[in-house]
């Protein structure tokens, strides 16, 4: 009967872990959600473009590689 309990206690606590508290900002008006909006966007963006950078360079390094159907 106690391994069942501490199985339970045990299941139990991990659905009640703490969430991460979300940071948010909230704007005063339509055009600073607009601009705020549009300057996520644009990180967004970046980082997409660094990744996808990244993922080709790594892509052709291994289509160069001896050994790899060459």
């Amino acid at each position: 009967m106690v391994g069942g309990l501490f199985l339970f206690k045990s299941l139990n606590q991990e659905q009640s872990a703490p969430m991460a508290k979300a940071r948010y900002i909230e704007p005063e008006n339509p055009e600073e959600a607009l601009e705020m909006t549009l300057q996520a966007l644009a990180m967004v963006s970046r980082k997409y473009k660094k990744g996808e950078e990244q993922l080709l360079q790594g892509m052709k390094t291994m289509n160069n590689a001896k050994g790899a159907g060459n």
